[in-house]
């Protein structure tokens, strides 16, 4: 792939791939995500995965699901309202 010679593919391959596992993980409706205002929450979500510091904290996390993401990722709070079978008061307690 033409593609693969940018110096950042992989670095952007691997985050966006452990920002789906999340996604996953919350059970994120990633189509309505992907809608909130017109696509920003998920571009700043992205942005945020890319600059984010803790990469050795979600890369184990990746790799072996043994750790709570909200204790480490930075979009936590922003996607979890997105979360999919939320209770009625899940949906009245998020911010």
């Amino acid at each position: 792939m033409q593609s693969e010679g940018w110096p950042m593919y992989h670095r952007v391959e691997r985050r966006a791939r452990r920002l789906e596992r999340v996604m996953e993980y919350a059970d994120v409706d990633v189509h309505a995500l992907v809608l909130d205002r017109l696509g920003a929450t998920f571009a700043e979500a992205f942005r945020a995965c890319l600059t984010c510091n803790a990469t050795a904290q979600c890369r184990a996390w990746y790799e072996q699901s043994d750790e709570d993401p909200a204790s480490f990722c930075p979009n936590w709070t922003s996607i979890r309202r997105f979360v999919r079978n939320r209770t009625a008061e899940q949906t009245k307690s998020s911010p």
